[in-house]
């Protein structure tokens, strides 16, 4: 946010909706994460059990594992600020 703040030469405040309008613009800045998921595994309590908490898979467009995806920062800075 630093970054494109200062590309901008202001602060961009609020940048939801713009994330979401770049990633349905398939904004080469945002990149779609398409496989993998959350599920998380440790060790608790007596005995040290393994625990395991199951999480969602990662799909085309948003999903509950990685959102809009992750991010190319050199283009999603430009992009974000308006460049």
């Amino acid at each position: 946010m630093a970054l494109a703040d200062q590309v901008a030469g202001h602060p961009l405040g609020l940048i939801n909706p713009r994330l979401y309008a770049l990633s349905a613009a398939h904004a080469p800045g945002i990149v779609d994460v398409t496989s993998g998921n959350n599920t998380v595994s440790f060790f608790q309590g007596p005995g040290n059990k393994l625990r395991t908490v199951r999480g969602f898979a990662a799909r085309r467009g948003y999903d509950l594992a990685s959102g809009v995806g992750t991010i190319d920062a050199p283009a999603f800075v430009r992009e974000l600020a308006g460049r």
